[in-house]
């Protein structure tokens, strides 16, 4: 029994260290931890130890730790199970959107202030954009971004776009096409095209969005790549039951 005791100690100790991450600080000395959660520095430098063994956490060259790449790997768990629906439901699109075009083919959701790619088929072409699944970005910015700020609740606009003229503007003129589109905003020489996938409540709950090299990305290419990016978000809307 007592054993048990102990083993209970020493997890909820660990999940202390793991909540000194919740904040706005990102990484800790040894003795800053150990003053958090109230333990000795010889106690608190084991429990850490056997973490940074374990991958839930790092430590850097000037002894600060810092959350591990297991524990992003459990929040994309997550994320997958969050939003697994939604990703089954559009990545039949997205691998034909991928299949003819080899482009990026992403996924976004609003994650916040932010968006979150849940799903992403890469393009096979050497030039990538450099986000990958389980990035976030501002929700104010690009192609995506903008899309899915169109749609959130003025409230929430208002806080992100402020009295901004030209952040009011973009976002009027998605409302009215149903698609957006930038060019060099995240990376330069990169464009990208979002358009809205809908569920049965007429909510806006993701953007499908491609992208590639800006050459790739004009005239009838452009209008062509807007038109099927539109085509496979209206498919993946009707899957989940939004009525156009």
């Amino acid at each position: 029994m007592e054993e048990k005791k102990g083993t209970t100690r020493a997890i909820d100790r660990a999940l202390e260290i793991l909540d000194c991450f919740m904040g706005e600080q990102h990484e800790f000395s040894l003795n800053e931890i150990s003053e958090k959660i109230s333990l000795s520095p010889s106690t608190t430098y084991r429990l850490l130890s056997t973490m940074t063994v374990n991958a839930y956490l790092t430590k850097s060259s000037d002894k600060k730790y810092s959350l591990g790449p297991k524990i992003a790997l459990l929040g994309t768990k997550c994320t997958e199970l969050k939003y697994d629906h939604l990703i089954e439901v559009a990545k039949p699109y997205m691998e034909q959107l991928n299949k003819k075009y080899d482009e990026s083919i992403s996924l976004y959701v609003v994650e916040g202030d932010q968006i979150l790619c849940v799903e992403r088929i890469e393009t096979t072409r050497a030039l990538k954009q450099a986000v990958g699944k389980g990035a976030y970005l501002d929700l104010a910015s690009g192609a995506s971004g903008k899309l899915l700020l169109a749609y959130e609740p003025l409230n929430h606009q208002k806080k992100l776009i402020g009295d901004n003229p030209f952040l009011w503007s973009a976002v009027e003129k998605i409302q009215i096409d149903h698609f957006a589109f930038s060019t060099g905003e995240k990376d330069e020489g990169v464009s990208c095209i979002a358009t809205p996938i809908i569920n049965a409540e007429g909510e806006v709950v993701a953007s499908l969005t491609m992208t590639g090299l800006f050459t790739r990305f004009q005239g009838v290419d452009l209008e062509e790549k807007i038109e099927d990016t539109r085509l496979m978000s209206k498919k993946a809307s009707a899957d989940l039951g939004f009525e156009s």
